[in-house]
């Protein structure tokens, strides 16, 4: 299901941010605002120096998934911080096994070797890497 997550910093001060997502386990608003809170809680518990605490404002459902994305799993247990990259979480979809990484909370890049258009959805078959 697709749906959006309106998030602040908290306390509030300045703008509120839309993050969107396509997660193929979420199937209703409920299920939406659970998980919503659960990300937002793990970001808030492993705050980094000079990081703001961040609250969820809103989670609106915006439609039906129509394609496949992928399920990606962090596999580092520390976000790593690379003087040239900045900071990034080390990511594995679940179902095919291509990796990515993730900078922030959504944006997830693709690792090049997996670069190509027809790993951008998944097929759910596992790939060897």
């Amino acid at each position: 299901m697709k749906f959006d997550i309106t998030v602040v910093h908290d306390p509030e001060d300045g703008e509120p941010w839309v993050e969107d997502y396509d997660r193929r386990d979420i199937k209703t608003l409920e299920d939406a605002n659970a998980y919503a809170t659960a990300i937002v809680q793990r970001f808030n518990e492993t705050l980094r120096p000079g990081e703001r605490a961040r609250k969820v404002v809103r989670v609106q459902i915006t439609g039906q998934s129509t394609e496949q994305n992928h399920d990606w799993s962090k596999i580092n247990l520390v976000t790593i911080i690379d003087p040239r990259m900045g900071m990034y979480d080390l990511m594995r979809c679940t179902a095919c096994g291509i990796s990515a990484k993730r900078f922030g909370l959504t944006n997830i890049i693709i690792d090049r070797q997996w670069g190509a258009k027809k790993y951008q959805k998944c097929k759910g078959v596992t790939l060897s890497s």
